[in-house]
């Protein structure tokens, strides 16, 4: 299946009953999602319940980020209750913002379930409170804190703008206190003296708007602008429409001479005002700060570009009805913009988007499209402020205004005649770079871009040479074909030499006169040695898009000139008769055009027939003077296409001795992706002895299981095993036990000969299926079998310590397994891994030079508190601490490195609230021995940290520096709490 997308289209219950048998087989997740997971997408459209379950009983929540708002919009139809649930799940331990459709869902959600999408991060639980009604985000605010400890430090800064004003108000006092009476460094970022200045902006504004003033009309400039911002945006969130007037007036005078910085800040700040904080007597104010930012001689493209935003939120959410000074305000600014800057004062058309995995900030909609900010009929009042200097350009010849007005109009241009005749004159007489852009757009509507384009053609036939004329002379206007081909091109478009572009089937539209007559103009260009050679070849290229231009392609192929000829090769898999240019590139691939031909190859076998392929690919693949990359890609194309006998014919390459190396790692390639035939896989297996060199191996390790039917993978994961175990170099052995790791699950073969390699201290054989135990390991295909080789490692430890080699055999296997428990121990890990983890400490606990890969294990395995349950991770650590109560380095690398690794920030269960971690710190503060006082500090860094230290943990330290042990209380006493 090469088409995933139109399978879940055409038959999206097949697909997701398979996408359930494959996850419930054990398939890799991020790989079938990577191979199947568009077809699922498209099939949740039709059926999202079967999606809802499948999301339940696996772990797809990375995939979950990812799926289109479409397909969350059904999920949340079919059954909002489910919906919410996986996607809470998913997106707890995601660093993706929450999709719209949860948003809005979260809406009328129950608190309980919006806090638990929402986290301590302020920046996503700031999207998820501005998504709120406003008498909710209190109480959801105040949840959040209490989860992470408390509203600390300047941690609710970000969020002071999505909190009631009430609330917000109380947050900024009590950071304003805190950032007033501790000393901050330079290091930690809360030197900054602007701190203060924006804290103050949210308290009320009576209280606001003195400190506010006082900096907005005085101290260095790029204070000043900051300050006149924060004022601009408390006044506008006290919601006094007189006292906005007032300040808005106030400072369109003082910022009148003031430098462009202050201008684009003022105008950056009145953008983000409520739009119905304004009215039409504010008209007058926004007209003397327009003028200003586009009369000022530094008026900057970020001062412009904010006005144009100004101005169009304005016209969006006013109506000329209740608004008609405002609105007239926010046409005329364009008129100024066009006055002072041409053309550039309209908004420019931003890059085309290109398809990137990487997330990206959206152009906002009223950037360069007018036609989304306008209202239905405003293009003509625009139109008619913007008339003179149309006139004027019209009358010097100068047609970019007309230009971009166009295009920043849309579809809405079509119907301006006035606009539409300026581009007609554009195309006409302005210099021809302006025209091609005016072509484009005046051509633009399709009921009458035919009768456009022959009027255009008939004043300057130069004009074919434009693409849009040429797309509609081709395809739609083909009686003007000929004509205008076979005369003198001459105009203003003649200035370099042109060849018609002849794509898709717009040839088969053309009667069978004109097509022969347009291989005769080709061929003439063609044979025209005074052209460029660019222009030669693309007249070659567009003779193989015109139906029985084969013999034709067959002469230039021959030809001396390398360009032409390759050309004319590469041409031929364009023709209507790929059985006729077969022979030919299979011909040229064994001469001197051979790195075209091999190529085309490939694309011709496409079209022709498998019965009538196989014989051409059988003399390709069995020449044994032939060219290696004729026989690899004949190899290839036998696989991909199927011709009868294609199998048989690729074992009997695959069974010859004298085959070359690198033909036979394309057959071997071919035969691993046909394991409908069993004899593909005991052909291969020949690859663990007589040809198991570095590349057929690599070839042969690149198989992923999702490539073969359910039937199909024990056989082929015996195969990897035995590859992987004929692997001599260390490179090939890594991939190889990379490719085992995939392929674990399905495994059937024995295990005793692993098990006993692996357990055997004394043998080297261990350490060349260790990759092997590993993986069958990490499937959990062996479970109790791990335990029983632990045991048998620990009982080879020497008592006395003393080995022969630096690193014994038992130390690194020993290591290895118990990382390997310990990697697997995730939030989502199921019972029998923990258990296993479990067990696997007490085994390595029996030897006391094990202790620390226990202590490292017992580490991994520490229980999450969940529910306000914390029981359970203060008795793992008590006996944690009970295990290393003798042993004080370790105890104390374990809370350095393994307890930061667990709970710090970015460690496994970094998501767990501060305040769930206390009863734990506290009990093991308690208790007064070394270990379990080191884990105290150790949790108290790590929760100190994230809540700003915290009343709690500031208590906890300083318990802490009264702890029995020295080495505690010197450890507390190095420890800053600031």
């Amino acid at each position: 299946m090469t088409s995933w997308t139109a399978l879940g289209k055409r038959h999206p219950g097949a697909v997701l009953e398979a996408a359930e048998q494959e996850l419930s087989a054990g398939a890799d997740v991020w790989s079938w999602w990577r191979r199947r997971g568009a077809g699922v997408t498209i099939a949740a459209l039709a059926e999202p319940s079967r999606l809802l379950t499948l999301l339940e009983r696996h772990d797809l929540r990375h995939r979950i980020v990812r799926l289109p708002a479409a397909v969350l919009g059904a999920l949340f139809k079919a059954d909002a209750a489910r919906a919410t649930a996986v996607l809470t799940r998913a997106f707890s331990r995601s660093w993706a913002d929450p999709p719209k459709a949860l948003i809005s869902h979260l809406r009328s959600a129950s608190d309980a379930e919006i806090l638990a999408v929402a986290s301590a991060d302020a920046h996503r639980l700031g999207t998820i409170l501005r998504s709120l009604p406003p008498g909710r985000r209190a109480a959801i605010f105040d949840a959040a804190a209490e989860r992470r400890g408390g509203s600390t430090g300047l941690w609710a800064m970000p969020l002071l703008a999505s909190l009631p004003a009430e609330r917000a108000a109380i947050e900024a006092r009590r950071m304003l206190g805190w950032h007033a009476s501790v000393w901050h460094s330079a290091r930690s970022r809360l030197d900054d003296p602007d701190i203060p200045l924006k804290l103050t902006s949210y308290l009320p504004y009576e209280e606001a708007a003195g400190p506010l003033r006082e900096a907005a009309f005085g101290g260095d400039p790029r204070r000043r602008g900051l300050a006149r911002t924060l004022l601009v945006r408390c006044t506008a969130r006290a919601g006094d429409r007189t006292r906005l007037r007032a300040l808005l007036a106030e400072l369109a005078r003082r910022t009148a001479n003031e430098q462009d910085p202050l201008r684009c800040g003022l105008l950056t700040a009145m953008c983000g005002i409520a739009p119905s904080m304004l009215d039409d007597s504010h008209a007058r104010t926004l007209d003397r700060i327009a003028a200003d930012a586009v009369q000022a001689p530094d008026s900057s493209p970020a001062t412009q570009d904010a006005l144009r935003r100004l101005a169009g939120r304005v016209l969006r959410h006013h109506d000329p009805v209740t608004a008609p000074a405002l609105t007239a305000w926010a046409l005329r600014t364009y008129g100024e913009l066009v006055a002072r800057h041409g053309a550039g004062g309209l908004p420019a058309p931003q890059p085309a988007a290109t398809r990137r995995r990487r997330r990206t900030l959206e152009a906002p909609a009223e950037s360069h499209r007018l036609d989304r900010v306008l209202r239905r009929g405003q293009e003509h009042d625009l139109l008619a402020v913007l008339r003179p200097h149309l006139r004027a350009g019209r009358g010097r010849g100068d047609f970019t205004l007309a230009v971009a007005l166009a295009r920043a109009l849309g579809q809405r241009a079509w119907v301006m005649n006035e606009l539409q005749e300026d581009l007609r004159a554009a195309v006409r007489s302005a210099p021809v770079p302006i025209a091609r852009q005016a072509a484009e757009l005046w051509l633009q509507d399709t009921s009458e871009r035919e009768d456009r384009v022959a009027d255009l053609v008939r004043v300057d036939s130069s004009a074919v040479a434009l693409p849009p004329v040429w797309r509609t002379i081709a395809g739609r206007r083909t009686d003007l074909l000929l004509p205008l081909l076979e005369g003198e091109r001459q105009g203003r478009f003649a200035d370099s030499p042109w060849v018609v572009r002849v794509s898709g089937g717009v040839a088969g539209r053309w009667t069978p006169d004109q097509r022969d007559r347009m291989r005769l103009l080709l061929a003439a260009v063609v044979d025209d040695g005074d052209l460029p050679v660019a222009v030669r070849v693309a007249a070659v290229q567009a003779t193989g898009r015109i139906c029985g231009g084969v013999e034709r392609l067959a002469t230039w192929s021959s030809r001396e000139e390398t360009v032409l000829a390759e050309a004319a090769v590469g041409a031929l898999t364009s023709t209507d008769v790929p059985d006729r240019a077969l022979p030919l590139l299979l011909a040229h691939a064994r001469g001197r055009a051979s790195r075209v031909a091999v190529a085309a190859l490939a694309r011709c076998c496409r079209a022709v027939a498998p019965s009538r392929l196989g014989h051409f690919l059988e003399q390709a693949l069995t020449d044994p003077g032939g060219k290696v990359t004729l026989r690899k890609q004949a190899a290839r194309q036998l696989e991909r296409n199927r011709p009868p006998g294609a199998v048989d014919l690729l074992l009997r390459a695959w069974a010859d001795p004298g085959l070359h190396r690198d033909v036979r790692v394309a057959v071997a390639s071919a035969l691993r992706r046909i394991p409908e035939d069993p004899r593909t896989l005991d052909a291969l297996g020949a690859a663990a002895d007589r040809y198991a060199d570095e590349p057929v191996l690599r070839t042969l390790f690149q198989a992923g299981p999702l490539e073969y039917a359910p039937a199909a993978r024990p056989g082929y994961a015996d195969l990897v095993r035995r590859l992987l175990m004929a692997a001599d170099d260390p490179g090939v052995r890594f991939r190889g036990s990379k490719a085992f790791a995939a392929w674990a699950g399905w495994y059937q073969g024995g295990f005793d000969q692993i098990l006993t390699a692996v357990g055997d201290s004394r043998t080297a054989d261990g350490e060349t299926v260790m990759p092997v135990f590993l993986a069958l390991l990490r499937t959990g295909t062996i479970r109790a079998q791990a335990l029983d080789v632990l045991a048998r490692l620990a009982a080879a430890v020497p008592a006395d310590g003393q080995a022969v080699s630096p690193r014994p055999p038992v130390q690194a296997r020993v290591a290895s397994i118990a990382g390997q428990l310990a990697a697997m121990q995730l939030p989502e890990a199921r019972p029998w891994q923990r258990g296993l983890a479990r067990d696997a400490v007490n085994v390595l606990a029996a030897q006391p030079l094990l202790l620390s890969q226990a202590a490292r294990l017992a580490v991994a395995v520490l229980p999450t508190p969940a529910d306000g349950r914390t029981t359970g991770l203060g008795d793992a650590l008590c006996a944690l601490a009970d295990l290393l109560r003798d042993r004080p380095i370790l105890a104390a690398q374990t809370a350095g490195r393994m307890m930061s690794d667990r709970f710090g920030r970015y460690g496994a269960v970094s998501e767990v609230a501060p305040a769930a971690l206390l009863p734990a710190a506290r009990r093991l503060t308690d208790r007064g021995d070394l270990a379990a006082g080191l884990f105290a500090l150790a949790l108290a860094r790590v929760a100190g940290e994230r809540t700003d230290w915290a009343d709690p943990w500031r208590e906890l330290l300083r318990d802490l520096r009264d702890h029995p042990h020295l080495e505690v209380r010197q450890a507390a006493w190095d420890t800053s709490a600031d």
